[in-house]
């Protein structure tokens, strides 16, 4: 903390929050050329939370511009179907990955903290500085003179007695960040200003949507997979009021990549000296939960017999829900109140040279898969806007732009299928089995991901 302020100078970008967005937006500064920059993250060591992400056709775009994506592909299997099943285990849709609209696609499922590590290991040492905190960000590019000649955010960091300047902020700090928001009621103590009023979809707060998630990894000694589980497909099961989903991650050895070490000291991949390889199953489970954000659980006992009741009527055996929660570990699971908050169209949110990416400007409900491949975008596009010279509140503010446009249409879709999947009304269920084993249009499940951020 004492070394901070002379990390930080007048022309500094600098990036509060080092999951997904966060690091992959210091790559992209890294690799378009961009020297000056600093990742502040909260937490005292790198991120090893959270289990899986799945990454489509678009993330992978993304993970190749910023050069991490065929060390990826080497750890973690393609692919190459989508089954949809009810609660019985009977099947009711399936279809080939490249029979989705927008084809040819790449379907993967990765560690998240994996893929954090592979991001955090291609930024240059020194470049990243753990617990430290932004607490709140404020554009003074009047009081510097304008320009963009640097200097033009101020921003305060839990505990140190004075602020700091910066040339740039991006807000990385997940879905509760509330950077940009108080950097616009600094700047613009009126709702009728221009500022405020095009920001105004990120001054709304979060919603929650009424269903929880329970999520984990199960792990199974090589040759000793049940036989119920997919090797190479995608499957969700519906039910009642409740979804259980099954992405396999291939055989590693060692554990769960990623989920230990410090960066730079691990690859993000299974180290095959590790000991005996196990096949990994990312599974997930939503259920209506009128409880809603406000409730906690941190018990992973707690977690286990909430999840297991949710899915109790279920035939068991015939879907494999059981068997993957109880063969994954107690530092796997996980819980989220699952909400999200709209953008709109074409529509930015920040101000000056302070803008916001992954989460932080895009919440999203998990139903699509998108929410990380979205920031992934996020970092490639917004490096390009942050590598121009001079006044960054112009290419700033088209990129946000563009990018809301593009999270309005993924966080739509992404609702409208978690409706569609948690509904619990009177025969509701049944029906909308019907619809998925007969006029639904599976083919068109990876629309969203027919998107190409470009290069760097």
């Amino acid at each position: 903390m004492e070394a901070l302020p002379s990390l930080i100078t007048p022309n500094t970008i600098v990036i509060a929050g080092a999951g997904i967005a966060g690091v992959a937006t210091a790559r992209a500064l890294s690799l378009v050329g961009v020297d000056d920059f600093v990742v502040l993250e909260r937490s005292s060591k790198p991120r090893a939370e959270g289990t899986s992400i799945g990454l489509w056709t678009n993330a992978w775009r993304a993970l190749d511009a910023l050069g991490v994506g065929d060390e990826l592909r080497e750890s973690w299997p393609r692919m190459h179907g989508v089954e949809l099943f009810d609660s019985r285990g009977k099947k009711l849709r399936e279809i080939a990955i490249d029979d989705c609209t927008g084809a040819p696609h790449e379907v993967r499922g990765v560690g998240r903290a994996a893929l954090v590590r592979a991001l955090a290991d291609k930024i240059p040492k020194g470049k990243m500085a753990f617990g430290c905190t932004v607490v709140s960000a404020r554009d003074v590019s009047s009081e510097s003179g304008g320009g963009g000649g640097g200097g033009g955010v101020e921003i305060e960091v839990e505990g140190l007695a004075s602020p700091l300047r910066c040339r740039a902020l991006v807000a990385a700090d997940g879905a509760r960040s509330t950077l940009v928001q108080k950097a616009i009621a600094a700047s613009s103590p009126s709702s009728s200003s221009s500022a405020s009023a095009s920001s105004s979809a990120l001054l709304k707060p979060l919603r929650y949507v009424g269903y929880t998630a329970y999520r984990g990894i199960a792990s199974f000694p090589e040759g000793e997979v049940p036989p119920i589980l997919p090797r190479d497909r995608f499957r969700v099961h519906f039910g009642a009021g409740v979804r259980a989903g099954i992405v396999p991650l291939g055989l590693h050895a060692g554990g769960v990549p990623g989920m230990s070490g410090e960066q730079g000291e691990a690859p993000a991949g299974p180290s095959l000296e590790r000991g005996p390889k196990e096949a990994l199953f990312y599974w997930f489970t939503c259920q209506n939960d009128p409880r809603g954000d406000e409730t906690r659980v941190s018990d992973v006992g707690e977690m286990r017999a909430d999840a297991a009741r949710a899915v109790s009527s279920w035939d068991l055996p015939a879907t494999g829900v059981e068997v993957l929660q109880n063969a994954s570990a107690d530092a796997t699971w996980s819980r989220a109140a699952i909400s999200d908050r709209w953008l709109e169209s074409g529509r930015s949110y920040g101000t000056g040279a302070i803008t916001a990416a992954g989460d932080a400007a895009h919440p999203m409900t998990p139903n699509a898969g998108q929410g990380g491949c979205v920031g992934l975008e996020d970092a490639v596009e917004l490096a390009r806007a942050l590598r121009a010279e001079g006044d960054l509140a112009g290419p700033l503010r088209e990129v946000e732009a563009r990018r809301a446009t593009r999270a309005r249409r993924v966080q739509v879709k992404s609702f409208a299928i978690g409706f569609g999947g948690q509904l619990d009304l009177p025969f509701f269920p049944a029906f909308r089995d019907l619809l998925l084993s007969s006029v639904y249009p599976i083919e068109e499940f990876l629309d969203l991901a027919d998107y190409d951020c470009g290069g760097l």
